[in-house]
């Protein structure tokens, strides 16, 4: 008799999710630095990693959004292993996408 896979809640997938609230008060962080910036560009269709990379690297024309050592911050933001920020973003056919579950919560915390 074959084993069932155990049902996997968001919980499970999303470990660090809880830590969406933390980001969205406090402005000065990578993170909130990379998602503020993402929800901008998404309020025009979809976000290319190029779009969301210049919007983050641009210190002069929005230092609001400037991440220093953007592509580690950005990598720590694909995945719940280890240290990581927090699994939020995937890519899909070159468009960065948030996933379902996360970007419910960010809803909550960043555009309350």
């Amino acid at each position: 008799m074959a084993k069932s896979k155990p049902v996997r809640r968001a919980s499970d997938e999303f470990k660090k999710i809880h830590r969406i609230q933390l980001w969205a008060k406090h402005p000065e962080q990578a993170n909130h630095k990379i998602v503020a910036p993402y929800l901008h560009l998404e309020k025009g269709g979809d976000v290319r990693r190029e779009d969301l990379k210049a919007l983050c690297s641009d210190r002069v024309n929005f230092p609001q959004f400037y991440v220093e050592l953007f592509a580690g911050h950005y990598a720590s933001m694909k995945t719940d292993a280890g240290k990581s920020h927090g699994k939020v973003f995937f890519e899909e056919d070159g468009m960065v996408k948030m996933w379902r579950q996360v970007r419910e919560e960010v809803g909550k915390y960043f555009e309350a």
